[in-house]
């Protein structure tokens, strides 16, 4: 039933369904008109308060959401405040770094440099999973007064994880309904806050210059779906193919280790579509 050889090394491709393709063509403007961007952040609150598979504390300290581009958009407006060479960023991160910065010098937890930011994914790629060391991370950020940016791009294709946002340190986290909904052309999410940004995000909200119907869309799916629905549906299969192909499970739905630990693998091609 599952081919080792669709394993692929190169790509950690998230999931999508069959349900979300067939809504995708069924939606039409009479079914998106009527929703605007206080909805999409109230719907999008309201799903990530419900998710089931994981577990997020701490979200309330955060009083203020803007709407923004994508997760990217996010990481893309750090970089333009500090500049790449100025944010902290450990290895097995988040690839586009390295993409944007192909000499970058990643940071370890023996090197967190006092009082320059640190932007960490979480779940965190290389681990698949919330980085091994973040408690400690976040101790040290505490100790060194370092703020943390956390890049949840992620946490829709996570289970049984805990993402803990409770520390002071902690000043943004950015979550987005790409890999939520295979919404990928269709980028869309909310920063959320301590408080007001004087920042290119706030900016653009403030002067509505976010794609109205990528909100209206993604309403379209939060009204319908859990945050989650993907790790939901897939969780069992996916734990199949583990046993079957001799691999290691994660914490992400879309990906593995090989037995030895030593490989991730995206298992998007192996999974029957459902």
């Amino acid at each position: 039933m599952y081919n080792k050889e669709h394993l692929d090394s190169s790509n950690l491709e998230p999931l999508s369904c069959n349900e979300f393709a067939q809504f995708k063509t069924q939606l039409t403007f009479e079914h998106i008109k009527s929703y605007n961007r206080q909805d999409f952040i109230e719907l999008f609150h309201k799903r990530l308060q419900s998710v089931s598979n994981i577990e997020i504390k701490g979200l309330s300290k955060f009083t203020h959401r803007d709407l923004i581009i994508g997760c990217n958009h996010f990481i893309d407006n750090l970089i333009m405040q500090y500049g790449i060479n100025n944010i902290q960023i450990f290895e097995h991160d988040y690839s586009y770094y390295k993409k944007l910065h192909p000499n970058i010098q990643y940071t370890t937890i023996d090197s967190l440099t006092n009082k320059m930011p640190l932007l960490i994914a979480a779940p965190f790629p290389g681990h698949l999973n919330i980085h091994r060391q973040f408690s400690e991370i976040i101790k040290k950020c505490e100790d060194k007064n370092i703020d943390v940016y956390i890049d949840a791009a992620w946490l829709p294709s996570a289970f049984d994880v805990i993402l803990d946002l409770s520390s002071s340190c902690i000043k943004q986290v950015a979550f987005s309904c790409s890999k939520a909904y295979n919404l990928g052309d269709n980028r869309i999410g909310v920063r959320y806050c301590i408080g007001k940004q004087n920042d290119s995000i706030n900016h653009m909200n403030e002067r509505n210059m976010i794609s109205k119907v990528s909100y209206q869309i993604a309403c379209a799916f939060l009204n319908k779906y859990e945050y989650d629905h993907l790790v939901t549906l897939y969780k069992n299969d996916y734990f199949e193919m583990c046993k079957s192909l001799k691999l290691r499970p994660s914490n992400i739905i879309h990906a593995v280790f090989s037995i030895d630990w030593k490989k991730l693998f995206g298992v998007k091609k192996v999974l029957r579509l459902l």
